[in-house]
């Protein structure tokens, strides 16, 4: 069910530079059950620009092709008549980026490595799973937040406003409360503005409602795609909040152990590897681990343990407990230097024991169903201070 969008809104979005027409006749082509090659590739060499970053991307490890690509027609041949319209569009998505960076200019460099972050994620999920196309997930994933574009150009220092003073509460719904309609709701009229696909819009609608995240669908991926990048502190989206979501929905859990060590090890890579790819010019910094050494985790709740288990993990450490396998990036040493358990069992654990339940009480949000990542992640970082160093 789409949301009644305000009609101040769809004057925003009608403000808004266009798709380039190169990219509106490409979206319109690949709707068509049989189109030649030849027609894609005359309608992005028609567009200098995209032809030039088309060819940039395609030989780039983003793609990984197995010879160097001369020509848009070895690009549109080698990645196939989809992908190649999902990264036309992708390089039109970033061309926006100097609109966000005019108006927004102390957040957007957070707010784009947070949006290619979770195309990245996204499609590395998809990749995993196999159980949506990639290159759709990656295009979900990059527009997922851009109808906080949209809320920013209209409502200018008003939103920003909103964005600094979301604390308490996930960021959509303290945007539901003050302005009448959350960015999710934005992002899907401009998704349809633009006449984008009807899988991407639903994702991009859907991204913080579980219930229209079904397991296997574009949305499912790009939802988790979205917290697990907030998890990995990798930019910055303006909501301190992410899901508890139920194991069903633990995407990660789902795959084979040396798989989610491989997918979580490599994610801050593969952001930094595709910023540069779409950005023309890049300044990211990832985060470094911050530990090494193992922890254990004794946390009943399998919504809360599994969050913690993955902050971790892209710490550094090794979670070690009841259905852990070992994910970290560090070395995982086998003794244990701190305990992160509901209770405090003092006198029982070795090294610092940190008493989750009762932080989480003043840090998950009033509807139950979100804990605060950012202020799990300074918790941590005190808690486990004192750990010493592993020594292998």
């Amino acid at each position: 069910m789409r949301a009644i969008v305000p009609d101040y809104i769809r004057e925003a979005i009608r403000s808004l530079p266009p798709l380039p027409a190169a990219v509106q006749q490409l979206l319109t082509l690949v709707r068509e059950p049989e189109v030649d090659f030849k027609r894609i590739v005359k309608v992005i060499e028609s567009d200098q620009t995209l032809t030039v970053r088309t060819l940039r991307a395609a030989n780039s490890a983003f793609y990984g092709a197995s010879r160097q690509i001369q020509t848009v027609r070895q690009a549109t041949v080698l990645l196939g008549r989809e992908a190649i319209v999902n990264l036309a569009l992708s390089i039109s998505v970033m061309n926006l980026e100097s609109s966000l960076n005019g108006a927004w200019a102390q957040h957007a460099e957070a707010f784009w490595r947070h949006s290619i972050a979770t195309g990245t994620a996204a499609r590395a999920l998809a990749h995993a799973q196999r159980t949506c196309d990639p290159g759709e997930a990656f295009v979900a994933g990059l527009v997922h937040d851009i109808g906080k574009l949209v809320l920013l150009m209209h409502h200018g220092e008003m939103y920003a406003d909103v964005l600094q003073h979301a604390q308490g509460e996930p960021l959509h719904a303290y945007e539901k409360e003050h302005l009448g309609i959350h960015h999710a709701a934005v992002g899907e009229a401009l998704c349809i503005h633009w006449n984008l696909p009807d899988e991407i819009t639903e994702a991009v609608a859907a991204h913080h409602d579980p219930n229209r995240q079904a397991p296997g669908t574009l949305a499912g991926a790009v939802g988790y795609a979205n917290d697990l990048v907030k998890i990995a502190r990798i930019g910055g989206s303006g909501n301190r909040y992410v899901e508890l979501c139920p194991p069903a929905r633990q995407l990660i859990r789902s795959m084979e152990a040396p798989t989610q060590a491989t997918l979580l090890q490599a994610l801050p890579q593969k952001v930094q590897d595709t910023e540069e790819v779409f950005r023309s010019t890049s300044t990211s910094e990832q985060p470094s681990p911050t530990g090494t050494g193992a922890i254990a985790v004794h946390l009943t709740d399998p919504a809360a343990r599994e969050i913690v288990r993955l902050a971790l993990c892209f710490h550094g450490y090794t979670p070690t407990g009841p259905d852990l396998p070992p994910l970290s990036s560090g070395d995982g040493a086998a003794t244990v230097g701190a305990t992160v358990t509901d209770d405090d069992p003092t006198g029982t654990s070795a090294g610092p024991v940190l008493s989750f339940r009762a932080w989480a009480e003043a840090h998950t949000s009033t509807d139950g169903h979100h804990l605060n990542i950012v202020a799990l992640h300074n918790w941590l970082c005190d808690g486990l201070q004192q750990v010493p160093a592993a020594t292998g």
